[in-house]
This record gives structure tokens, sequence and C-alpha cells, in this order.
């Protein structure tokens, strides 16, 4: 099953995960997790992200920011965030699952339109690496566009 993880950069990378989810994406986060999920991710997809990021001073991840709908209550997303699948119902418990390859391009699409709109900037090669900006206003939680930026696409909202 693949995970798919995506950085504070914005970057994207299909990781293959043939162990438990919770546990790979707890390693790979170095301690406690959250499943979150955000409106803007179609069910059943969700987002698993760092409990305690907050705490450990983790740059906002603007792309998990923006599916968390930050700009609408102020609670950011920072560092790292995986997206997941997740199955079950409340009588039987919940499950975390990988995708399948159909669910990351459905993924892929979401991310496409997402960036096209507009709302987050990012530079065309999903590989290619340059710095994120990301300028808050009055409050930490707020974020605006850079005014006249003439650095490369950044991942901001």
């Amino acid at each position: 099953m693949k995970v798919i993880e995506i950085d504070v950069e914005c970057n994207v990378d299909e990781l293959e995960v043939h162990e438990d989810i919770r546990e790979f994406v707890r390693d790979r986060l170095n301690g406690y997790i959250e499943v979150v999920h955000p409106q803007y991710l179609p069910h059943p997809l969700c987002m698993i992200v760092d409990e305690e990021g907050l705490l450990k001073s983790l740059e906002i991840n603007p792309f998990g920011s923006f599916l968390y709908r930050t700009h609408r209550h102020g609670h950011p997303i920072v560092g790292k965030i995986y997206i997941v699948k997740q199955t079950g119902d409340p009588l039987n418990g919940y499950d975390i699952t990988g995708l399948t390859d159909s669910e990351v391009e459905v993924f892929h699409g979401l991310y496409d339109n997402i960036l096209k709109s507009g709302q987050i900037l990012h530079r065309k090669n999903r590989k290619e690496k340059a710095p994120v900006e990301v300028a808050a206003s009055q409050s930490a939680h707020e974020f605006v566009q850079p005014q006249n930026s003439t650095k490369g696409q950044g991942c901001q909202i």
C-alpha cells in the first residue's frame, strides 16, 4: 500500500509501506500522531500529523493547513503530513490503511486542482527544491501571500 507524504515545502512523495501504517508514520515523525479529517480531503482519505508539532516548533505545512481550513479557525498544521485511508465504522472500530493506485491518482488530481486554484502557490516540478514562503500577518495563524515577491514559487497560502 502507498502513503503520500507532503513536507512543509509542499514536496509530495509516494511511499510504499509494507508494515502497520500507524507505526510507520509514528517512526517517521518520531513521536505521537493524530488522525485528522480535513474538510477539503474526500472521504475515506484522512491526514496523519505530528500531534506535538506545535510544541516542537515545527514549520507550518501550507498544504496541510489549507486542507484543514486553517484560514477559517487559525489552528495550523505543522511538519510533514501523511495522506492515508480510514476504514471501518464507529461500531466495529476504525483502521488506517495505505492507498491504492487509483486513490493516489485521485489525490494527485485534488492536489493539482488546489494548486491551479491559486490559493496555494507551488513550483511546477514537485521534486524541485525551493524555499517556502509563508508570510504571517498580525496573527501568527493567518497567512497571506507576500506582496511583490521576486523569489521562486514557494508553497504558500
